[in-house]
């Protein structure tokens, strides 16, 4: 990806830093745009779609250009004139543009009193970026403006890596052969910074520097089931066991790897993507009767049973909802602090749930099932988008958080709102838990 400045990506950028535009004769092309001033809306989305289409680069207004199209004064933009102009640069790609681009925005103050915007766009991987008036518009060569696409051909081109990156993320979200013959029920959970090719995660993703990663795996994190509830604040954690590399990929698990049965396990790849595997423990109802932590509901509850019926094999779905949220967080710590812009696409994936049921030790979850009856699964595989090359995609970490939970809510059938006691005692099975 090129970079005109001498600063990572997402750095803070100064007057001196675009003062080596000027220095380096940094030009207009495939990777830069220069505007002395805001343009209308629409050229702004097409600027931004251009450079998205293409091979990604740099919108900058503020910047004077001769006629090589090299960086010439760096005049800025009157802030009075333009106080907000992220708002205007978002506003204008929602507006004018399907589908939104990814990009970071920032402002350089100058001396002088005006302002320079800075926006880095990656190149997207959700091609092509079509603007309000029906083109494609992509960066060719030494020109100034962005070029629409003239041809069937060129429309291709820029489309493939778009179609590229759906299938790249549909084959890393499949599901191990191995999970699916094992019959155990699991939840497998893929996911993916936006775009992924422009990941640039820290050291440990692509190192052996595993106590360095054990230690952020052991640390304790919150769960976000309780961040609506005033004065109620939780942490756990989940012990692994198990810490290397396979496939190209850093593997975190819990249990045997050697045993032919899915583990919990977490995989990251050299490109900020993540597969979380959770087997679901799962109980038939005599054996839950029989554990003496069952509370006296479901103990009433089953001894109703008839023991001459079929039943379903069940399992504690505040215990999956919260191992579920804390490995999601893990995953967001294990990223660290430069994530990709765009915020993130995943996928969930239940496997062999055919004829299993969760349940919460909870009343009003009893008092529902008495009145509408036991809501099993009777589909095998339950993914969410349904479609096999599609995904999710949601705008930053608090999304990514609360559209997991309810995705994974949806998938279980959870048919109430379950109390808080119940969720804070299932979370003791995973780790500590703290009320203020």
């Amino acid at each position: 990806m090129y970079n005109p400045f001498d600063k990572i990506i997402g750095s803070d950028l100064d007057e001196s830093d675009l003062n080596g535009l000027i220095r380096n004769k940094v030009s207009e092309g495939f990777f830069v745009e220069y505007k002395e001033s805001f343009p209308s809306t629409a050229k702004i989305a097409n600027g931004i779609a251009a450079l998205a289409n293409t091979y990604g680069g740099w919108f900058i207004v503020g910047v004077k250009a001769n006629e090589l199209s090299e960086a010439t004064e760096i005049c800025g933009f009157d802030p009075v004139k333009c106080a907000d102009p992220a708002s205007l640069i978002r506003n204008s790609c929602r507006d004018c543009l399907d589908p939104y681009p990814v990009f970071r925005h920032s402002v350089v103050k100058l001396k002088s009193g005006r302002h320079v915007s800075v926006t880095w766009v990656p190149p997207s991987d959700e091609t092509p970026h079509i603007a309000k008036d029906g083109r494609v518009y992509v960066r060719k060569g030494d020109a100034k403006e962005p070029v629409k696409v003239e041809t069937k051909y060129q429309l291709e081109v820029v489309s493939e890596r778009g179609k590229k990156a759906v299938e790249e993320f549909a084959r890393f979200s499949e599901i191990d052969d191995a999970v699916v013959n094992s019959d155990a029920p699991a939840i497998q959970i893929s996911l993916s910074p936006r775009p992924a090719t422009e990941f640039e995660g820290p050291i440990y993703w692509t190192s052996t520097d595993f106590d360095k990663l054990k230690m952020i795996v052991e640390r304790q994190l919150p769960t976000d089931l309780f961040e609506d509830i005033e004065g109620v604040t939780a942490t756990t954690n989940i012990p692994f066991t198990n810490f290397y590399r396979s496939g190209g990929r850093i593997v975190i698990e819990q249990g045997d790897p050697s045993r032919n049965i899915a583990n919990l396990t977490i995989e990251l790849d050299g490109r900020g993507r993540c597969r979380i595997l959770l087997p679901l423990p799962t109980r038939t109802p005599f054996q839950l009767l029989k554990e003496e932590n069952s509370s006296s509901d479901l103990v009433e509850f089953l001894s109703n049973l008839d023991p001459s019926q079929s039943f379903p094999m069940m399992y504690s779905s505040p215990n999956v909802l919260n191992a579920l949220m804390y490995l999601c967080r893990l995953y967001l710590c294990l990223l660290g602090e430069e994530r990709a812009p765009g915020g993130f696409r995943y996928v969930v994936e239940a496997i062999n749930m055919g004829g299993c049921m969760s349940y919460a030790d909870d009343k009003e979850w009893f008092d529902h099932v008495k009145k509408f009856g036991m809501p099993v699964t009777k589909k095998n595989t339950i993914r969410v988008p349904f479609h096999d090359a599609s995904s999710i995609v949601v705008s930053d970490d608090s999304d990514l958080i609360d559209n997991v939970r309810y995705t994974v809510m949806s998938i279980l059938g959870l048919p109430v709102n379950i109390s808080i006691s119940t969720f804070m005692s299932a979370m003791m099975a995973y780790g500590q838990s703290t009320a203020a």
